[in-house]
């Protein structure tokens, strides 16, 4: 995607989680605090972010990997929640291993270890004939 694509697909997702940070603070009870510990991101962003038409500062795809990996949002429901063409759509489904906790655990396992897991998944896909 470009640049200015992906400006827009942020903006669309920040309004969403600012709206998704509102409900668990109204309906669910949870406390900016209680957010920002379990994600950790700023309690600070937290109020930009519920309040993106004041402040106009989109979430960042860090944040928004933090939103998902913390359980906070999930990409089922920004799929669902937020209007999105095929090429957003397609650029949303690469966040998926933020939502795996654990193939995050065993890629940041391996790495530690010295493993090189790209290419591990690189000579993977062109054995199989996909890379």
């Amino acid at each position: 995607m470009r640049k200015n694509e992906l400006k827009l697909l942020f903006e669309k997702i920040t309004v969403f989680v600012g709206n998704t940070l509102i409900y668990k603070g109204k309906v669910e009870r949870w406390t900016d605090k209680e957010i920002s510990e379990k994600c950790g991101i700023p309690q600070n962003r937290l109020t930009e972010i519920k309040n993106f038409k004041k402040y106009n500062r989109p979430i960042n795809e860090t944040f928004l990997a933090a939103f998902i990996g913390s359980g906070i949002v999930s990409i089922s429901e920004i799929q669902k929640g937020v209007d999105l063409n095929q090429a957003e759509d397609k650029y949303i489904g690469t966040l998926k291993f933020y939502e795996d906790k654990k193939l995050r655990k065993e890629v940041t396992a391996a790495f530690d270890d010295g493993i090189d897991v790209i290419e591990l998944i690189r000579l993977e896909r062109e054995r199989r004939g996909k890379g």
